[in-house]
């Protein structure tokens, strides 16, 4: 499923980039919100706006802890 792809990948990714615990929650929890659009909204618009939302939420993350 997305949420459990979503959730296995910003770990992953957590991992990879040595985020903190703060930063990893932070992540973990808007890959989470991007999941939930994913499986609820049905539109291509609704996808496209997810989409966005998850890279903006990677850029933040990394902005954030300084890896940018």
């Amino acid at each position: 499923s997305i949420g459990i792809t979503m959730l296995a990948w910003s770990s992953f990714l957590s991992w990879l980039w040595e985020l903190g615990p703060t930063m990893s929650a932070v992540f973990m929890s808007l890959a989470f919100i991007v999941a939930i659009r994913f499986y609820k909204l049905r539109k291509v618009h609704d996808d496209q706006v997810t989409y966005y939302l998850y890279n903006v939420s990677v850029a933040f993350v990394l902005k954030m802890s300084g890896l940018d």
